[in-house]
């Protein structure tokens, strides 16, 4: 994490977030892991995903604490950490649904494909 805090004071920091961090990193690898042969293959993609979205954490707290008063940083900051909550848990819904037709590679995929979308959205 400390990594991206550097590299988040030095490039416009929506920038990074947006676009090195969280869509672009976070598609290639869930990519990465659909296409997976090997157990090793899938926990090292997996790592690697952890250590770009949770170096996003820091950049995100920071921007809001800038766009946000005092007063409202409180309440900004649990309606992240309560998305990131609903988030993992369709995640961990979607991941259930998959696993119980027999192929956990659709998770993976559907991720990409939502992630895909965010990054067109982003550009636009």
């Amino acid at each position: 994490m400390i990594l991206w805090g550097f590299i988040s004071d030095k490039i416009e920091r929506r920038k990074v977030i947006l676009s090195l961090i969280l869509l672009l990193s976070s598609f290639f690898l869930a990519i990465l892991t659909v296409l997976a042969r090997r157990f090793s293959d899938f926990v090292f993609y997996q790592v690697l995903t952890a250590v770009f979205v949770g170096g996003s954490y820091p950049i995100v707290y920071s921007l809001l604490a800038d766009a946000f008063s005092v007063d409202k940083r409180t309440t900004i900051f649990s309606l992240i950490s309560l998305i990131g909550s609903v988030g993992s848990g369709f995640g961990y819904a979607i991941g259930l649904l998959a696993g119980m037709k027999g192929n956990w590679r659709v998770s993976f995929g559907i991720v990409a494909i939502m992630l895909l979308v965010a990054i067109i959205l982003t550009d636009s």
